[in-house]
């Protein structure tokens, strides 16, 4: 148990803004229970009465006689069906922009926190828990927030083991808290189209834009090779083919954003991505009898790539580009 009956120094006294009429009740009453109402105290009370679940749970979660955080509430299961698809619409969010654009005046930020009827602050938190749980982060000793709610890793879990279906489900979910069709962004889907072959193709394009703005937020939209940040000629390059590896088409440690020349060039097999994140040239780009590819390739041989803010590229897919599709 956390104890946090420190008491801490009195600040000016000033105006508090709450959520709703159900958090200011809250607050009045809890923090008349708290053994200090020291400035500590009352961001900690204000904090657990923004949301309904943790109001309803905040004994699960706070012991105001010792003045302790109950720590192991945070491996109970008292998250409900809707925080959950709260949680999965946040996920969604987390993996869409970049990391460093986490913060609650970000305006998708801002858009989802208005269309689930959260503060700004808490979406923002929401998904600075998410990067506690990821490996890209930790990698560069990024941590996120330390602690975070059990749902947070029941969804990144889930999402890891099915990013296909995770990924259409939260973007139908998002479309119908925004009262929209799934199809509200999709402009080239025949009219003709109907049933099974309908809902088939709507999948497929919606999880392919949900693909590439998860790989150009990773890379902070720009070129792993070049640093290109032109946004129109970028692209969500899988590393192994979408049609070889169903269960990781969706996969973002399966992607790799580049320009569209560099993209092709990669699917081609002109050059491929040791495991050390460095540009091999084939062979075959030393004799092309073209003067504008051979300048534009030759010139990245041996450099790193850019890593990603998140999400990796896992050495296995790697070793797979070069097995298989690298033209040595």
């Amino acid at each position: 148990m956390t104890n946090t009956a420190l008491r801490a120094e009195n600040s000016n006294s000033r105006t508090i803004t709450f959520k709703s009429k159900e958090h200011e009740k809250f607050y009045e009453e809890y923090l008349k229970k708290c053994r200090y109402q020291d400035v500590y105290h009352q961001a900690l009370v204000y904090c657990l009465g923004i949301d309904r679940d943790t109001r309803d749970n905040v004994n699960k979660i706070y012991n105001f006689k010792t003045g302790c955080v109950k720590t192991e509430c945070l491996q109970e299961g008292w998250q409900t069906s809707g925080s959950l698809r709260i949680v999965r619409m946040a996920f969604n969010l987390y993996c869409k922009i970049p990391f460093s654009k986490i913060n609650a005046n970000y305006p998708p930020v801002k858009e989802l926190a208005k269309i689930i009827n959260r503060s700004n602050s808490s979406v923002a938190m929401k998904l600075a828990n998410f990067a506690r749980l990821d490996p890209a982060l930790k990698a560069r000793n990024i941590s996120g927030l330390t602690q975070g709610a059990k749902g947070e890793k029941i969804i990144w879990e889930k999402f890891n083991n099915d990013w296909e279906q995770l990924s259409y489900e939260s973007e139908c979910i998002l479309a119908k808290y925004k009262n929209k069709s799934i199809e509200y962004e999709l402009y080239d889907i025949p009219l003709y189209l109907e049933g099974r072959e309908r809902e088939i193709i709507v999948r497929q394009r919606v999880n392919q834009s949900f693909f590439r703005k998860m790989i150009l937020a990773s890379y902070n939209n720009k070129c792993c090779v070049t640093g290109s940040n032109y946004v129109s000629l970028l692209s969500a390059c899988h590393i192994k083919p979408w049609n070889k590896d169903v269960k990781n088409r969706m996969n973002p440690q399966n992607g790799l954003c580049m320009n569209i020349l560099l993209h092709y060039s990669f699917d081609q097999g002109l050059f491929t991505i040791t495991n050390d994140y460095r540009i091999l040239l084939s062979r075959e780009v030393y004799s092309l009898n073209d003067p504008f590819m051979s300048k534009n390739l030759l010139s990245y041989e041996n450099c790193k790539i850019t890593l990603p803010q998140k999400f990796i590229p896992e050495k296995v897919f790697l070793e797979y580009h070069y097995d298989t599709i690298f033209k040595k």
